[in-house]
């Protein structure tokens, strides 16, 4: 079985999760507005902290499913990481979270439209 690559475990990268992490990095923190690859569970997984991470006031996410853990074991919106960066980003006064999905929750009976 191959090694799962975790985004926020450097053990795991290869030299090209590296340098994508590293592009990601650098971009966020000069507050560029450029286009990222998200092809990878990983890759989402990542972005998606650090929009959390770095919004001041609002961040959209647009997915097919809140997905919590892949079925190859990749942590997305399970990710411990991740829901902590959601919970400080919700702290702050006057920040919104908007959330569109093209498909239902992953959690059976979780769904609020059904």
């Amino acid at each position: 079985m191959a090694i799962l690559v975790d985004a926020f475990d450097r053990n795991t990268w290869n030299d090209e999760e590296e340098a994508y992490f590293a592009y990601v990095d650098r971009v966020i923190a000069r507050g560029k507005d450029e286009r990222f690859s998200n092809g990878k569970p990983w890759h989402a997984a990542y972005l998606i902290f650090k929009f959390l991470r770095h919004a001041t006031q609002h961040v959209r996410l647009l997915s097919g499913t809140l997905t919590q853990t892949t079925p190859a074991g990749v942590a997305v919106y399970g990710a411990p990481r991740i829901i902590e960066a959601a919970c400080h980003f919700l702290k702050r006064r006057g920040s919104k979270l908007h959330v569109a999905l093209e498909e239902k929750l992953d959690i059976p009976g979780e769904d609020p439209n059904e």
